[in-house]
């Protein structure tokens, strides 16, 4: 067993809204900043150090979370990161970015030929602007589609995936069993055969 110091950093976000005249976009800003590092016993093959980094990020978030506030825990070793979020925005119209991160610009591009594309309106938020889950709103723009840079990753997102659609809740309707009821006619039916038995037999 080797020991492994993990950095992690904690953020209290704050869910805001930025926008120009062409664009609305919803995202979130750090409220509080916290710092920690913590040695744990880990073995150094890579799926092994990742499964510890979750486990680790998995009891801050127990101890940090509230209902007040989207926490978002960042812990990282040997190069490797892991980012564990809890108490998105609930009304959340897509899913921007695969994980949260900060934004830097929104680039909107139109093609007059499948080889001729160019930017036609670019957007640039404040800094310190975190995206993941939100709304983004665009009136008198002509494009095709949308390349969100952020400081990690880059997405393009097409005119249809800014509404995805929201799974419906199941409703699990309770059947009632059936009871069997005997019906009058059976009964007097029978009734009349051993009737008609008892008769058979006195004769004799």
């Amino acid at each position: 067993m080797n020991s492994l110091k993990i950095a992690t950093k904690i953020l209290k976000l704050k869910q805001v809204e930025e926008k120009d005249d062409n664009v609305s976009i919803t995202g979130f800003r750090v409220e509080d900043e916290k710092w920690d590092i913590k040695e744990v016993d880990s073995e150094e093959s890579r799926e092994k150090v990742i499964n510890k980094l979750l486990e680790v990020a998995g009891e801050y978030m127990v101890h940090e979370k509230t209902s007040d506030s989207p926490v978002l825990i960042e812990v990282e070793t040997l190069g490797q990161k892991v980012i564990i979020g809890e108490g998105g925005d609930l009304n959340a119209s897509t899913v921007l970015i695969p994980k949260p991160q900060y934004l830097r610009r929104i680039l909107f591009i139109k093609c007059t030929e499948p080889t001729n594309c160019r930017v036609v309106y670019e957007y640039k938020p404040s800094s310190q602007f975190i995206v993941y889950e939100g709304n983004l709103s665009i009136n008198n723009i002509d494009y095709d589609f949308i390349v969100l840079e952020g400081n990690e990753y880059t997405r393009i997102i097409y005119p249809h995936e800014l509404l995805l659609p929201k799974p419906k809740p199941k409703i699990e309707e309770k059947k009632k069993k059936k009871r069997r009821k005997k019906s009058k006619k059976s009964k007097t039916k029978s009734k009349s055969k051993k009737r008609k038995t008892r008769k058979k037999k006195s004769s004799k």
